[in-house]
Parts: structure tokens; sequence; C-alpha cells
């Protein structure tokens, strides 16, 4: 296993320190002129973070080649925000509902495992301050941060490991005193009311599991803390108890504070149990003698609209020649879904200027490709003054959502894993050149690396590729990169559907862009602080044996909270400093063709493809 560089391909498991550098005696002179605190000194470089971490395993006489997996432990480790409520009190199905953050030390990029990686996201809020609540308004709990949990300060004191308000150098202990813990998800345990004791409730979709909710079926990541959302089907009344314990790497870690006070999480924070009322019953005495002619309530909505409004504005550029109208017509009939106040405009050479000193609010540019029964696929070249347009709103600060099938430029010297499956074949036109390398490095990643197993498997490129063939994109290849559900179509924050895709599939022969990228080799070296990913899934997962690792995910969107990047460069040698300040969004497949699956819990139920452009959106105008 590896990635595309034959030169690193021995960058696996463990060896993924060598990413930051092994430093000597000489690296760890220069650390002591870092500080901590609030001195203003430079960002430590990625090989003094590494030779910190190494000083911090000797002095704590850790052989890091030596550590095992293990569950989480420690205070630092026990769930402190867990939070019981009653939901729909007065409806026919009323339930409880337990939601909580996740609490993971030194897991500082949120990929469910204390590593070297998490080096990288110190690295990048280095000296960054985190407000926490007082302790006196939380039961005594001092390290819940303020603000609402899909804020940057929540996810800022994930970074925070010692929970000392200030991401610093100190941090690094805490990467080295919970090294190798990992979590699976959690065991969530209930005392019902006329039970003398405590018992782990079955995970809802397979009981053989050895926890109750797993990480695949998290909410947040990526630019968003990682929550949970647990919803218990209770019907008996009385009170009921709560208390969580994180699982990982086959034991039992830290249990949460309890519900009700007598569970193992005893202590600062408990709670009383929750009574819980079922909710009432019908009128056993109806009114035999109804009014026959009731006054009907004033010109009621015969149809009225379930979506939420988009509140922003849009200007929807198409730059298809008219030749896709499948895709864009779904575009066209989500933005009125959504009561959306937008413009359409055909695609002319100064539509940049046309948006910057408009009032708009971010732009949709459709190059689109086939959908529906369309059968001819995006082949048209790329005009220097299309992506010149769009460069320019971005250096603009303009927000942009662009649907393309095609922004192909065909670079990969190693074997294509595209080309190995025969489920899937690539699109033999590039509509970029070369010399087009600064419109693919806008979102932030280089493209001339990539991220598979090699051999003759080969390398997923993280150079944009068209491909035709199936999409059925899965959790645990968009969770092990760190996305979730917290960036464009996952976006659950503000002004957002507040739902998140279980699964989204598209049919078999469909034409969509894709990129390899894996975070644990990529995040902070090929890839940029801003660099984000959306749609993701296994292409391999059909072999035998079904190749379904991280280092083995492709994704059909993706995007830039700091848009665009400029001249990336080449390996080794990445310029990740030249970057802008907008907000940008790639979305590779047939829009027309969307199928959303629920999540197996049954939640979100009924999802439709219009809140995956709201919250899209919604991503794009934070």
């Amino acid at each position: 296993m590896g990635h595309g560089k034959y030169t690193r391909i021995a960058l696996i498991g463990f060896g993924a320190l060598f990413l930051f550098g092994c430093a000597g005696s000489g690296t760890q002179q220069d650390i002591s002129a870092i500080g901590t605190g609030n001195n203003e000194l430079s960002v430590p470089d990625s090989e003094q973070l590494a030779a910190a971490l190494d000083a911090e395993f000797a002095r704590l006489g850790i052989d890091p080649d030596k550590v095992a997996a293990s569950a989480p432990t420690g205070e630092r480790n026990s769930v402190n925000d867990l939070r019981v409520e009653q939901m729909d009190p007065e409806g026919a199905q009323s339930y409880i509902r337990l939601s909580w953050t996740e609490r993971l030390a030194g897991d500082f990029d949120q990929n469910g495992e204390v590593a070297v990686s998490d080096l990288t996201a110190l690295g990048q809020n280095y000296l960054k301050s985190v407000d926490y609540l007082p302790a006196a308004d939380n039961d005594g709990i001092a390290d819940i941060p303020s603000g609402d949990s899909d804020s940057e300060n929540h996810r800022l004191a994930r970074v925070d490991g010692d929970g000392n308000g200030e991401i610093n150098l100190a941090d690094v202990s805490v990467i080295a005193q919970h090294f190798g813990e990992k979590l699976e998800g959690y065991r969530i345990y209930r005392k019902a009311p006329g039970e003398d004791s405590f018992s782990m409730l079955a995970n809802p979709q397979d009981g053989g599991l050895p926890y109750t909710i797993g990480r695949g079926e998290a909410l947040g990541g990526g630019s968003s803390v990682v929550h949970f959302q647990f919803d218990d089907p209770v019907s008996v009344d009385g009170g009921y108890d709560y208390f969580l314990a994180g699982f990982g790497s086959g034991s039992e870690g830290s249990s949460s504070h309890a519900h009700g006070g007598d569970g193992p999480g005893c202590g600062p924070g408990d709670d009383p149990a929750l009574e819980f009322a079922p909710p009432p019953a019908p009128d056993p005495d109806p009114d035999p003698n109804p009014d026959p002619d009731p006054d009907p309530d004033p010109d009621p909505d015969p149809n009225p609209n379930p979506l939420p409004d988009f509140g922003g504005k849009v200007l929807l550029v198409r730059d298809d020649g008219d030749s896709f109208n499948a895709n864009y017509d779904a575009i066209v009939s989500d933005l009125d879904d959504l009561s959306t106040d937008y413009e359409e405009v055909d695609y002319y050479d100064g539509v940049d200027d046309y948006f910057l000193t408009g009032d708009y609010d971010l732009a949709i540019w459709y190059r689109g490709g086939p959908g529906g029964s369309e059968t001819d696929l995006q082949e048209s070249v790329w005009a220097e003054a299309e992506m010149e347009n769009i460069r320019d709103i971005l250096t603009g600060d303009g927000d942009l959502l662009l649907l393309s099938q095609n922004h192909q430029m065909g670079d990969c010297f190693f074997i294509n894993s595209w080309d190995y499956h025969p489920d899937y074949s690539v699109v033999g036109a590039n509509t970029l050149t070369l010399a087009d390398r600064w419109f693919v490095w806008m979102s932030g990643l280089a493209e001339d690396d990539g991220v598979g197993f090699g051999g003759s498997v080969g390398y997923f490129p993280t150079a944009p590729f068209s491909v035709v063939g199936r999409i059925d994109s899965n959790r645990v290849s968009m969770d092990s990169n760190g996305t979730g559900s917290g960036d464009g179509e996952f976006f659950t924050g503000t002004d957002s559907s507040g739902q998140a895709a279980w699964q989204i599939s598209l049919p078999d022969d469909t034409q969509f862009m894709s990129i390899g990228y894996f975070d644990g080799f990529f995040g902070g070296s090929a890839a940029g602080a801003g660099f984000r990913t959306g749609l993701g899934f296994f292409p391999l997962d059909t072999l035998d044996p079904p190749l379904t690792e991280g280092i083995a995910s492709a994704f059909t969107s993706w995007g830039c909270t700091t848009a665009p990047y400029f001249n990336m460069g080449f390996f080794p040698s990445y310029n990740l400093d030249d970057f802008g300040s907008a907000r940008f969004w790639v979305i590779g497949y047939a829009w027309n063709d969307v199928e959303i699956k629920d999540d197996p819990s049954g939640s979100p139920s009924g999802m439709v493809r219009a809140e995956l452009l709201l919250n899209t959106m919604a991503w794009l105008m934070q």
C-alpha cells in the first residue's frame, strides 16, 4: 500500500512518521527556540513538530514502534456534554434523543485514531485561541467550548489537546500520551424504569457489533467538530438513565458523565434521570355532532413547500452550449424548490465582471455533462477565457460552485487505477492541456500524485480524471478522510437543511469527475489547509478481495475554503502558502441522476436532492 510517488511507497502504517521527518539532535535544539504561550514566534514546521513528538516519546519512555492500538482512556476521553431529551412529546411517535461531541484526545485531524498525522492540524492552527465556558456554569466542567457546535471554536477545541485555551507545543504531549488510541464507536448504556442495572443498547443495524453506534454514523467532521446523535425508541413512562463508553481496538474505553448519577461516569456534570412521558391519548369522547360545515382556513396553500428557502442571490452561468439539458434543468428545478433569488445568463467572456459588480452572493457555473437519457459525453475543450473568468470570480472573493463532468488534462505517469478496474473507463478526450494546471490547482490539491495500492492495481490520481462507471458513496471512505458531513453537500450548519445524506448513488455508465485522495498522506503536504473533500467512495470494492481502505478512496466532489490556490508546484516542493479567501466547490457527477439513500437507522428520512444543493450553497456562504 502507498501512494503514487514511488519515492513515497514506504510511507505505510507508522512509516507515515517520516512525512514529517525523523529529526536528530540538531533539530531538537531548534525546538527550544519555538516557545509556547503567547510569544509572538514563528509557527514550527513539520520537522520541528515531529522532533518535539520524538522528544516527548523519549521523556515518557514510549517506543512508538511498539505501541499497540487501544481504546481511548482517561478523563479527556470521557464525553462531558451528553444531552438527553424527549423528542416530539405531543406526537404519536415520541422518543428519547441522545446527542454528544466526540472525545478522542490527541486525534486533532478527527480521523478516529491518534497518530503522527495529527501534528498537521496542530501546525495549521498553531497559537490559535479557544474560548471555554466557565466551569461554574457547567457543573464544574471546565473544558466545554463556547458557541454553537458547528462553530470554528468547537473545532479548534479538538486541537487544544490539554484544554488550556491555546494551541501550542504543549499539545504535542497529548498526542504522545494517547498515541495509538483508536475510537470505532460508542457503547450506550441505559437503565430503564424498573431496572436495577445498566445494560448496553444493541446496534440498531447489526446487533452483533460491539458498539451501539459507529463512527460511520457520526455527523460533522472536516471544518466542524465530529458529533453524534442517537434516537432511542422507548415507550414506557418513567425515569431513564444513560451513560456512554468509547470503544476501539476490541475493548471499552472511558465512560461518560451519567444521567441519573449512578453510572461509572458519576461526577461533575451528572444529570437527573430523564422522565419520559408517553404522548397523550386521543380524546376518548369526540363531539358526536360536529359542525357539518366548519369555516375553512382562509386560502390554504394546496401545495405547501416543505423545503427551507435559500436566502442568498445566485448568478447561474450556463456554459455547456445548451448541450446537456437534463442536469441543468435539475439545477433550475432545485433552485425553484428552494425559492432562490437567481438570475440565469449564458456564458460570455466578461461574465466575471458582471458577477463581481452585481449584488450576487455566489455563482453556480454549469459546464455539465450527460444526465438522464443523454448519451453524448462531455468532451468539449475549455477555452482559456472560461477558466480565467472562474479564477477572476474567486480572486475577487466571489464564492463559486462548479458543476463539471470533464475538466481532465490526463496527467498520470503511473498505472491509473481507473484503467485497472473493468467497471470503469477513462474518457478519451482531455479538455484541459498540461499548461492549464493552474486551473486544477485552484482547489488546493496538487495534481502530480496518486493514492492506492500500487502494483498492477495502480493508483488513483490526485489530478482530476473524467470517468464512466458507477458511484455508490461510502461513509467509511468519507470519514477516513475527515470529511464526514462537514463540507459541500454534507454541510449541516447555519442555513443548511440540517440533514446530511447517508449515501448517494448514481447509475452505471454515468460520466463523472474524480480525484484520488487520502488525508493521512496528503493533508498539509500535497493539499493546502483549505482543501476539503465531499462525496467519496471505494471504486475497488467489487474486487476479490474488496479494497476498501482509506488509501483506496476516490472523490467526485471536493473544494476549498481558501480559493484559489496559485502555483502549487510539484513534488517534493509544493507551495501551500499562496491562496485566496473565497470558497470553491466542485460537483463532478450528474445532478439529475442523484439517488439519496436513507441512513439505516432511519434518519434522515425522505431527504431530497434540493437539500444537497441547499447544503452546498449554505457552505459556500459561510
